[in-house]
């Protein structure tokens, strides 16, 4: 496993106004990372937890998290962290490979089928990019734009303007480039839920009903997208392409 490491930096780059000193944060950080390096990993998990509770939330953090719950041997709760982790730290290769070696220790072992070419090439830009930085270069090259139109308007009576024209050309090209992969994060984060199995063991049924037909079981870890909500019933769907209906206090939201 990756040695445990969270800087203080992490924590101030999503600090709030009206939360706890940071030096409370970091006390509890160092806490939880002694702890791990004791091997008391339930102590570890508290420790971080705090840090999580005071609405303090970054890659690193999770990441952690995930290593303690693996090894205490609580796989739901570690492929969890573990996602969580991923949807922050997209290009961490120690990460990836802890997540792999998880997946070997599960139950279901599901393959999704190859995706279309294209689909492929537009996950791949998408993952380039967080949503973060996408909104910031969005903003960003919006007034850039507007800048560079105000001085074509202003100047082009008095100068030949065309190097300002071709800059003006090439950072619209820009904006518009990462206005789509804004939107595209924008929209799958509203239509794309995804949860981990909790349980040692889940009965999918064929309807939002205990006394319905039994499809299939699936257990602890597996990762399942959320196709929509019924009360407290969640239609879920496998990598695979199975679908079925579970009660929604058998997962945990990613």
């Amino acid at each position: 496993m990756k040695k445990i490491i969270i800087t203080v930096f992490l924590i101030i780059l999503s600090s709030r106004a009206d939360a706890v000193p940071v030096d409370s944060l970091q006390k509890y950080i160092e806490i939880g990372n002694t702890f791990y390096g004791q091997d008391k990993y339930a102590e570890a998990i508290g420790a971080y937890n705090k840090v999580l509770n005071q609405g303090y939330e970054n890659g690193v953090l999770f990441y952690n998290l995930g290593n303690a719950y693996y090894r205490l041997g609580k796989l739901g709760y570690s492929r969890l962290y573990y996602e969580k982790a991923l949807k922050l730290l997209k290009n961490d290769e120690d990460l990836k490979h802890n997540l792999q070696l998880l997946q070997l220790k599960l139950v279901d072992k599901i393959k999704e089928p190859p995706k279309f070419l294209l689909y492929r090439w537009r996950d791949a830009v998408l993952d380039l990019f967080s949503m973060r930085f996408a909104s910031w270069a969005v903003v960003i090259l919006f007034w850039l734009s507007i800048a560079f139109a105000v001085v074509r308007l202003l100047l082009k009576k008095q100068y030949k303007l065309d190097i300002i024209e071709l800059i003006h050309k090439i950072i619209l090209t820009i904006f518009v480039f990462f206005l789509f992969i804004f939107m595209q994060k924008v929209y799958f984060a509203e239509t794309r839920k995804f949860g981990v199995i909790m349980e040692p063991s889940v009965t999918v049924y064929a309807e939002p009903n205990v006394h319905g037909t039994e499809v299939f079981v699936i257990h602890e870890g597996t990762k399942i997208k959320i196709e929509r909500k019924n009360d407290n019933w969640y239609e879920i769907k496998l990598a695979d392409g199975k679908s079925g209906w579970i009660e929604n206090k058998k997962l945990e939201i990613i």
